[in-house]
């Protein structure tokens, strides 16, 4: 009944073509989702900073007429050779002084690996929904494998009371509480397909993979075993240093806090003034034809010496700082929550797998087969077999919180 019941649809409908997908390839289609791409573009945009910012100011070419005696007349001949017109074509270049380009590439590169890390962070940011959202599939399947089977076992139960009643052992009453049950059950297992379809859209949506004519996902394995130890508090505590400076958001923040600082030296290095040197060469017939000027051109900080830059530069600096405090701040407790959810999602799962689950099955077979001896009236079937629907899907969804924990915790630890 398995791989089949997860694909049924509402009753009388027809099932839907699905795509088989282990865990492994859910997270590699993760990584190369929509978001991840938008992050890749924009490290690209980063990229290109560097080489805009490491280059020297370009030199600039003029040309100019000038001493046009528009009184007495530029004479008579050529224009270019012999009337008496200054022509002059020059050539200036701003000599960039105090480390301004290094530093102004050093600023650039930086925020160019932040960026690149930012791609890392999207990556496991979508990994971690495209786990949870997997999971959520595989438990929306075996919930609806669960309660179709729950269904179809209110229906043999139905067709044997109906059986009974006729040989007149149970009455018309007990029959109509069967019949309750089993349409109940029935209304379930529309519910369950609905979250199931949900599921699986939503797991097709962060793999990228969800358009027109393309079967919906179906996860395909088994849950994680409860049996694999859990990290003890120590060995949690003297890992935890590492696990944070692997952590790509408080790496991408470090890499801001170096950015401002080479940005608040740049911002300081403008008080050096920056120097344009320029050279022309003139023809001016009547006077000479081969002229050469020299000249040097630079500003005069007076009144002002790029306070406003540097004050700037020096806050987004301590800006930075804080955000590095904070991504540290913030790792740590998202370690330590991952951490508390595992321990308690895997002790959780222990009692239901080795004492609710068991109990609750030994009760309802104990309790089907008094009741087709006579033993036990219908009203305590059905709420032992209420119990074991219960318990199971409680159980299942113990099953969904630990492996989200477990898998998660192995994301961020490099671990899965």
């Amino acid at each position: 009944m398995g791989a089949c019941l997860s694909l049924l649809g509402p009753l009388g409908a027809q099932p839907q073509a699905s795509r088989p997908m282990a865990l492994a390839e859910v997270l590699k289609a993760a990584s190369d989702n929509w978001e991840v791409a938008l992050s890749e573009k924009e490290a690209e945009a980063a990229k290109a900073d560097v080489v805009a910012a490491n280059r020297a100011p370009l030199p600039i070419l003029s040309a100019k007429t000038s001493a046009i005696d528009l009184q007495n007349g530029v004479g008579a001949g050529s224009l270019w050779q012999q009337k008496r017109i200054d022509k002059s074509v020059g050539l200036d270049w701003t000599w960039e002084r105090a480390d301004k380009r290094l530093l102004r590439t050093r600023t650039s590169e930086r925020l160019a690996q932040a960026a690149q890390t930012d791609v890392l962070d999207i990556q496991l940011q979508q990994k971690q929904m495209a786990l949870e959202a997997f999971y959520d599939l595989l438990a929306a399947q075996e919930r609806q494998q669960e309660l179709v089977g729950h269904w179809q076992s209110y229906e043999q139960l139905l067709i044997a009371t109906r059986k009974r009643l006729q040989a007149g052992d149970v009455s018309a009453q007990d029959l109509n509480r069967i019949s309750i049950e089993t349409e109940r059950a029935r209304a379930e297992t529309e519910s369950a397909y609905l979250a199931r379809w949900h599921a699986a859209h939503q797991l097709a949506l962060l793999m990228r993979q969800a358009g027109p004519g393309q079967g919906l996902p179906q996860a395909m394995g088994s849950w994680p075993k409860t049996s694999a130890a859990v990290l003890s508090e120590p060995a949690f505590e003297n890992a935890l240093s590492a696990w944070l400076e692997q952590r790509p958001n408080v790496k991408a923040a470090q890499d801001r806090l170096e950015a401002s600082k080479s940005a608040l030296a740049l911002a300081q290095a403008q008080k050096t003034s920056d120097i344009t040197w320029g050279s022309s060469f003139d023809h001016f017939p009547g006077s000479s034809t081969r002229m050469l000027e020299f000249r040097l051109q630079m500003p005069l900080q007076w009144g002002y010496g790029y306070e406003g830059e540097i004050r700037r530069a020096a806050a987004q600096k301590e800006q930075a700082e804080n955000l590095v405090a904070k991504a540290l701040h913030t790792a740590r407790h998202a370690f330590m929550s991952l951490y508390q959810s595992w321990r308690a999602t895997h002790s959780k799962m222990l009692i239901y797998e080795q004492t609710l689950l068991p109990k609750a099955q030994q009760v309802a077979t104990q309790a089907e087969l008094a009741y087709q001896q006579g033993a036990l009236p219908l009203t305590d079937l059905l709420e032992a077999r209420r119990t074991l629907r219960a318990t199971r899907l409680e159980g299942l969804m113990a099953k969904l919180e630990h492996a989200k924990a477990q898998g998660l915790w192995q994301l961020n630890t490099n671990a899965l």
